[in-house]
């Protein structure tokens, strides 16, 4: 059993099925980028960094640009190839893997969950399970950084089954999704209607409030050092979107 709530959806459906387009739909901001390397610089402060959940490199191959020692992981071979296909992949250490399990050589100064990864997982036990591995990989003092979406009360209260994304001469994108809030887990598609047909990209997972967050971080001994609304670290508060959050090791 995978535990994802959309029948036929394993760990690895999500990046097999989006890696034609991810890079096109998740097109990175070149300022976004440029300042979340300089966080994650400054907090790796010349150590290593590991990317759990690399996807096509959108971070790590610009945090190995900028001289950091960057292992990334990821379990999906299609996203993986995508990733090996850009400049300057070569600077980063890519391993296939499970990242609530994998082992990597050495410890690190900086894990990184990024682009709400850690939502990815279909169970809290899951999801408690990467945040404890990614304890075991950290330095005594390291730190643990997650980006991620703050869920939409008005979309799990309403349902919002469907949404228009974009309309242009030759295509139409929509967006489905259902909720199930006592387990906190989302199935939802991406609909892509072209006159040559139509293409879906599938994603399943299960929505994380910091409240909670703050309580499995703490269970995997991590204390809350930081929350910022965005990588320019404008203050996090009511009506933000998504957070970035900095977790200090226990000691």
């Amino acid at each position: 059993m995978s535990g994802f709530i959309m029948d036929g959806y394993d760990e690895t459906t999500y990046g097999n099925r989006s890696a034609s387009i991810y890079d096109t739909r998740f097109a990175p901001n070149e300022e976004e980028t440029a300042q979340a390397v300089a966080v994650l610089a400054q907090l790796a402060n010349g150590g290593r960094l590991l990317d759990l959940g690399t996807g096509t490199g959108r971070l790590a191959i610009p945090l190995a640009q900028a001289s950091i020692d960057v292992v990334g992981v990821d379990i999906s071979d299609a996203i993986l190839e995508r990733f090996r296909e850009k400049p300057d992949s070569d600077k980063v250490a890519i391993i296939r893997g499970d990242i609530r399990d994998i082992v990597v050589d050495g410890t690190f100064d900086v894990v990184l969950l990024g682009f709400s990864t850690l939502a990815g997982l279909p169970t809290r036990d899951d999801q408690q399970r990467v945040l404890r591995n990614a304890r075991k990989h950290l330095v005594e003092g390291g730190c643990l950084v997650v980006d991620l979406f703050v869920p939409d009360v008005r979309d799990i209260a309403s349902g919002r089954p469907l949404s228009l994304y974009s309309v242009d001469s030759d295509r139409v994108v929509l967006g489905a999704a259902t909720y199930e809030p006592i387990a906190q887990t989302f199935a939802s598609q991406i609909i892509v209607l072209r006159e040559t047909g139509i293409k879906m990209y599938p994603a399943s997972g299960r929505y994380i409030w910091p409240s909670e967050l703050d309580y499995m971080a703490n269970t995997a001994e991590f204390n809350l050092e930081a929350r910022w609304a965005d990588w320019k670290r404008t203050p996090f508060g009511a009506g933000c979107e998504m957070h970035v959050s900095v977790f200090r090791t226990r000691v």
